[in-house]
């Protein structure tokens, strides 16, 4: 959901340059806030910020898991993706221990963060804290489960051309398949059954 030329990468260096830039300035103005609030910097600046950031993270992978889990289930095991992921993942979906390994990953990932909510208000020293802490986790899943769908459809916003991030990308998913032909005769090139 956020604006594509976060996702371009350096020319020479392959790094995601304007990325990190811009995570620098946002961690930069939330310093000086906080400075400026004259917080103190280990009870609550750290604190605060790495509580959230844990349980940010513990959901964000457990979620994954997820969509993982729905994504392989409703596609099911050997079904073709779409042509740029086919080519990166040899054309075929994850098979069922795979499947199997995600569950238990996003089970245990789900008691992980049951276990860190449950002790949320130690993790960032206080209840108060604490409910303002998840209230931006559910505001930031709110706001990306809002505007998310947009981007993912790849409807144009703000000029970018949607999904794509880079020119590489979308010559690669350009490309034909050596001869002309799909790899796979049963499927087409955008992973339709024929």
């Amino acid at each position: 959901m956020l604006p594509s030329a976060l996702g371009q990468v350096h020319p020479v260096h392959r790094a995601p340059s304007l990325a990190s830039l811009s995570v620098t300035g946002i961690t930069a103005v939330i310093v000086l806030v906080s400075a400026l609030a004259q917080l103190d910097p280990v009870v609550e600046i750290y604190t605060w910020y790495s509580g959230l950031g844990a349980i940010g993270v513990i959901a964000m992978m457990a979620l994954t898991a997820l969509a993982v889990l729905r994504f392989g289930g409703r596609r099911g095991p050997g079904v073709r993706s779409a042509p740029g992921a086919a080519r990166a993942s040899g054309g075929r979906r994850a098979g069922a221990v795979t499947l199997a390994a995600t569950g238990l990953g996003g089970l245990g990932l789900f008691v992980v963060l049951g276990i860190s909510l449950a002790n949320f208000p130690l993790m960032v020293g206080g209840t108060v804290a604490a409910i303002v802490c998840a209230a931006l986790l559910v505001g930031a899943f709110l706001l990306g489960a809002v505007a998310g769908p947009t981007r993912s459809t790849g409807v144009p916003e703000d000029g970018d051309a949607g999904a794509k991030t880079s020119a590489g990308e979308a010559a690669a998913d350009a490309e034909e398949p050596v001869g002309g032909a799909d790899e796979d005769p049963e499927f087409t090139s955008d992973g339709r059954r024929r």
